[in-house]
């Protein structure tokens, strides 16, 4: 890392994105990826810090039309890696020179023919930064592979990159909901938490049930790191049957929110991010340096086999089936069962 920047802007792109349906939908949808990006850039290049950092939405390059793995396979709604579309954004991003964080799309990757994987790219002017898979895909709707599942699987589960903007992790949308997969992210060094997402109604901009807010505050408060939250745009006629109401927002690493659109569509959210500040919070605060303060040893419930992992080979596809039976394996586990 040659350059860093103490304080910089970052901008989440929030689009809003029609189901696609075939290789030429994909296109169509990258294509407007990059020009919002180029908006965002050119919006907000004389208001405060300038623009370093952008995040798009969870199923920015494909929507959400399928339910099945091999749906995705057949109708290629997937990128590859590389691929031409990962090629337009390291272009941009070198062009620009900026760090783009690529929201999702699905994955199709020829080391895992019957998978298809719910992934997340980072790119800067010099390639490719890192790329996140998925860890806790929507069960039961979300068909996609989390790399959990997958048998010798080799690869990092929570990858951080120590970039000119910061120390930067990526987590999915659902993700959040667990904060196991935030902290791991804090124990690797993260300083800003990327979540592009894909959060619908009821559950953001809508009371009582504001679990978007909740857990975007909470994942900066309780790691001490800033948080760009970047949530999907389109309405029910876009990407039936959900209806996703924006909201994008950035937290700062108390977790108050330094701005938010509480509106869906196409929007562009500027926030500011201090490297330097969060830094000398965590070497000077006592108060709220909550891993820190972490009784480790307390907590035995990570000891305790949930949700099955390991189960799959990679010619070997999940089914719908299965999720199903997995969470009923973990709510019997629990003594939770269905009565």
């Amino acid at each position: 890392m040659e350059k860093h920047y103490s304080a910089y802007g970052v901008a989440c792109v929030q689009v809003a994105s029609p189901s696609a349906h075939c290789k030429a939908d994909v296109t169509k949808l990258t294509d407007h990826c990059i020009e919002m990006i180029r908006w965002a850039i050119a919006n907000n290049a004389n208001y405060g810090f300038p623009v370093k950092l952008v995040v798009l939405p969870e199923c920015s390059m494909c929507g959400f039309p399928y339910c099945t793995n091999q749906e995705y396979i057949d109708n290629e709604v997937f990128i590859t890696d590389p691929g031409p579309e990962l090629d337009l954004f390291i272009a941009l991003a070198k062009e620009l020179d900026i760090l783009i964080c690529t929201g999702s799309c699905m994955e199709w990757d020829k080391k895992y023919p019957a998978h298809i994987f719910n992934t997340i790219w980072l790119v800067g002017p010099e390639g490719k930064i890192m790329k996140y898979r998925k860890m806790t895909p929507w069960v039961p709707d979300e068909g996609s592979c989390s790399p959990a599942q997958l048998k010798d699987y080799d690869e990092e589960f929570f990858p951080v990159a120590d970039t000119c903007c910061g120390k930067l992790g990526i987590i999915n949308c659902y993700d959040t909901i667990f904060p196991e997969n935030s902290r791991q992210l804090a124990f690797n060094g993260c300083e800003v938490l990327l979540r592009p997402s894909a959060y619908m109604a009821p559950f953001v901009n809508n009371d009582p049930m504001d679990w978007w807010k909740i857990t975007s505050q909470c994942r900066s408060l309780e790691n001490v790191m800033y948080g760009v939250h970047c949530n999907q745009g389109a309405n029910l006629h876009e990407m039936t049957p959900f209806d996703f109401p924006g909201g994008s927002l950035i937290c700062d690493y108390e977790g108050r929110i330094l701005s938010e659109c509480r509106l869906g569509g196409d929007r562009i959210v500027y926030g500011h991010i201090n490297i330097d500040e969060l830094r000398a919070w965590r070497a000077n605060a006592y108060q709220h340096l909550g891993i820190c303060h972490l009784r480790k040893e307390a907590y035995t419930y990570m000891d305790k086999p949930l949700y099955p992992c390991k189960t799959h080979g990679p010619n070997d596809p999940i089914t719908m089936e299965q999720t199903i039976s997995y969470t009923d394996a973990g709510r019997k586990i629990m003594g939770w069962d269905k009565k």
